[in-house]
């Protein structure tokens, strides 16, 4: 299961390299986007196993790395960081 699972994984890979020329160009750093998806996981992990003070630092530090560098939310980063540590 585990071998079709990665064999299917790999094709579709490949077809992505080979028509990704008809996707529109993102300046999107693929490594910020690769650590803000492992923080994610780990906060809703946390969250799940209920350690809510590890799962939320997990998400403040994700939040503010896509704040930082994509500008998901309309405010600076000192206003994330003076709400979160309000919360």
């Amino acid at each position: 299961m585990r071998k079709k699972l990665i064999g299917i994984l790999l094709i579709l890979l490949a077809a992505l390299v080979i028509v990704q020329d008809y996707f529109i160009k993102w300046e999107i750093s693929i490594w910020m986007l690769a650590w803000v998806v492992l923080l994610a996981i780990l906060s809703l992990s946390s969250l799940l196993k209920r350690h809510f003070g590890l799962g939320f630092a997990y998400g403040i530090v994700a939040l503010f790395s896509l704040n930082g560098q994509f500008h998901f939310l309309p405010v600076s980063n000192s206003v994330v960081i003076f709400s979160s540590i309000l919360i």
